[in-house]
């Protein structure tokens, strides 16, 4: 099942996540794999307000479109 902001912004993006997962990381909020269409997020992302929550998620999901940091992906 995927997440409820997930799928929101899936289609505001027209972009397709695979799988989402939640892993303990130490110094990321979150990662993608654009190959795949892959998303992790850190375990703690669950405490947060849901405003820094849904930036973190669209923030993945831009990787998906962008897999780059350039002026593009700004």
């Amino acid at each position: 099942m995927k997440c409820c902001l997930i799928t929101k912004w899936e289609a505001k993006l027209s972009v397709k996540v695979a799988a989402y997962y939640l892993q303990r990381m130490k110094t990321k909020w979150g990662s993608c794999n654009h190959w795949v269409g892959n998303i992790r997020f850190i375990t703690d992302l669950v405490k947060k307000a849901k405003d820094l929550i849904e930036y973190v998620v669209v923030l993945e999901m831009l990787y998906l479109v962008e897999s780059t940091h350039n002026d593009r992906a700004v």
